[in-house]
């Protein structure tokens, strides 16, 4: 391929390949990773995801033909295009971005991030009853304070190297299941106020953000709103759906609880980043009921996140996976029921699943899975996985990359552990036109025995990922830009999404 000719100095394990003139004499640009798909009934493209443009042609040979001139470079595609077509590469051209290398992310087995991730206990007051990690009510405890304080002394000396360095730095503290972040308040409130007075003393910003179940007490709320900036709170629909799907420890009732909370939070114009909803087959075909529900009963529109149940290989497995197929069938009509209401006027928002929005990830599924900001477990060990946080669990040799020393008192990443962190995609990914909206999703999920998982995965994203695409064709869903031509062929510059709140 022309365009590998042009590669610059390679910089670590991982770069992509970077051209240091993509433009060459006729003005357009080298394309990479292109495919041939079928968009439509009656249409295919020539897919560039990583550029967000596709070339689509009624004609299968002709967006082949597209693609393989594209491989030989601009010379050879620009015979494709027409005058306006080729000018509006000089608008909306989007070149390739390199990622960092691990060498750049823990030098010696230092920790330069200043996202600190924790996975706090992972005890819960729920008994959800597909819980990946079967947390209870006060079993294990909660992360021991010296660690925690560690991991923010951590993050805001880091933030601190980052203003000096590059101008600007922020201490990011997040909070992730395992089990209920705020499930030991003190603890929780505890970590929350150090922070943000360390960062002040430190002269950086800090942004706080957490995942909860909501089953909050009042006297806490107003103290949430004032101190976190950011909230996704779990529920999964309606009460007859949710008190099923997610009771509390003892079989009661969650509902009341966790709606109020979400109620509390709006009336305190809380940001909420969204409202998590995970599916089962029992409530696929509910699905639309469930984002109606939401989108009448809340006083703000908020993003909703609908993420399947998944197989796994500990927890609590009491609830079956929806079939893909009828997964992606249940979330398109739901898309159209929102796309009506908001014709006529009626309260919708954003709707998302894995991969939609189309973002390009460049690395890997998750950003933890390459080193940046890994979770802290509450023994203290660093994780590449928010899934993965007990020494019992069978899958802990592949994720535990390092962890606290309580002699040094310093967090560290071992040699053999700086060698699990992962570098792009997995090998099963290579040569499907989704990979670059998915990366292989989940790792720890697809790595089940039979692989169902994976093959799941994969028909759902693929479904996902090709719809996105139809539906920007037949203008149901926003272009940048769109240039045809009298044959009926056309080039289609794709928006550039952004993910919703990272779960």
């Amino acid at each position: 391929m022309p365009a590998a000719t042009q590669a610059g100095k390679a910089t670590g394990l991982c770069d992509l390949v970077h051209i240091t003139r993509p433009v060459d004499g006729n003005h357009l640009p080298y394309l990479s990773d292109g495919f041939t798909i079928r968009i439509n009934k009656n249409e295919w493209a020539g897919l560039f995801p990583r550029h967000h443009v596709m070339w689509v042609s009624p004609r299968f040979a002709r967006a082949k033909e597209f693609v393989k001139a594209a491989r030989q470079g601009p010379g050879a595609y620009a015979d494709f295009l027409s005058e306006p077509m080729k000018q509006s590469f000089e608008s909306h051209f989007t070149p390739l971005h390199k990622t960092v290398s691990k060498q750049e992310l823990a030098p010696k087995g230092e920790l330069l991030d200043s996202t600190i991730c924790f996975l706090a206990t992972n005890d819960c007051n729920l008994g959800c009853t597909y819980c990946f990690s079967a947390a209870e009510p006060k079993k294990f405890g909660v992360i021991p304070w010296e660690i925690a304080k560690s991991a923010i002394d951590l993050g805001a000396r880091n933030a601190v190297l980052s203003r000096i360095r590059n101008g600007a730095g922020q201490l990011n503290v997040s909070f992730f299941g395992g089990g209920e972040p705020t499930e030991y308040w003190d603890r929780f409130a505890a970590i929350v106020e150090y922070a943000r007075s360390s960062a002040k003393k430190s002269g950086v910003d800090v942004g706080v953000s957490t995942i909860t179940n909501g089953q909050i007490e009042p006297e806490h709320w107003d103290w949430f709103r004032a101190n976190i900036d950011d909230v996704t709170v779990s529920m999964d629909g309606p009460r007859d759906i949710h008190d099923a799907q997610r009771p509390t420890a003892s079989g009661g009732s969650s509902f009341d609880k966790s709606w109020s909370f979400l109620l509390a939070m709006a009336e305190r114009r809380m940001q909420v980043s969204g409202i998590r909803v995970t599916v089962t087959a029992k409530t696929v075909r509910r699905m639309s009921e469930i984002a109606t529900f939401f989108w009448d009963n809340l006083p703000v529109v908020y993003p909703i996140t609908f993420e399947p149940v998944y197989f796994s290989e500990v927890g609590r497995q009491n609830a079956e996976m929806p079939t893909a197929a009828e997964f992606v069938t249940q979330f398109r009509a739901m898309e159209e029921i929102g796309r009506v209401r908001k014709a006529c006027g009626l309260p919708c928002g954003p709707l998302g699943t894995a991969t939609r929005p189309l973002a390009i990830r460049e690395g890997a599924y998750c950003d933890s899975l390459e080193g940046k900001g890994l979770y802290i477990t509450p023994n203290g060990y660093l994780s590449l996985c928010s899934e993965i946080s007990t020494p019992a669990d069978p899958r802990k040799d592949d994720y535990f990359v390092g962890g606290y020393n309580s002699v040094t008192k310093r967090f560290h990443i071992s040699e053999t552990g700086a060698s699990k962190i992962r570098c792009g995609p997995p090998w099963w990914c290579r040569g499907c036109f989704a990979q670059f909206s998915c990366r292989g999703g989940c790792e720890p999920r697809s790595q089940n025995s039979d692989k169902s998982v994976r093959k799941w995965w994969c028909q759902m994203v693929r479904s996902n990922v090709r719809g996105t695409w139809g539906d920007v064709r037949a203008d149901k869903a926003y272009s940048r830009a769109r240039i045809g031509d009298p044959q009926g062929e056309e080039l289609i510059w794709l928006p550039i999404w952004q993910a919703l709140q990272r779960d």
